[in-house]
């Protein structure tokens, strides 16, 4: 049951953007050996050093390298009704990455800043996508 919870959660956003991309196609900002380029969101991959702002579609996990003024919502993840900031410095140690400050989670939105980020999670792979798999192994 959560595997479908799960597949159906991650298809409806994916469905969604496909149709929103018949309009106009969702596209992240990457670095590419020092120069910056556009690619659409479905091509992004682990190891993709992408930039963060307000039009940036948040459709994967990262760990922050640069933090400008940043703020996320985290209430999909979370229940967190404040938004909470946001900074490249290393996190602690034995914190999940939910806790942790320099992580941007797919589900999370931007709520304020700029920065740059490395991917290191998509699709099943990411915290929400790992969430909606385990929702399985415990029945109701």
């Amino acid at each position: 049951m959560g595997k479908i919870y799960g597949f159906n959660i991650l298809n409806r956003k994916a469905s969604k953007d496909e149709s929103e991309e018949d309009a106009a196609p969702l596209v992240v900002t990457v670095r590419v050996e020092g120069a910056d380029t556009q690619i659409p969101t479905k091509h992004i991959v682990p190891g993709d050093i992408v930039k963060i702002d307000d039009k940036t579609p948040l459709k994967f996990d990262l760990r922050l390298l640069e933090a400008n003024d940043m703020r996320v919502q985290t209430a999909v993840l979370t229940g967190e009704p404040e938004s909470l900031s946001r900074n490249a410095s290393v996190s602690k140690r034995g914190v999940n990455s939910m806790g942790q400050d320099n992580v941007i989670l797919y589900g999370m939105e931007l709520v304020c800043g700029t920065g740059w980020g490395q991917v290191y999670a998509t699709g099943f792979q990411t915290q929400i996508g790992y969430m909606c798999t385990r929702m399985d192994m415990y029945p109701a």
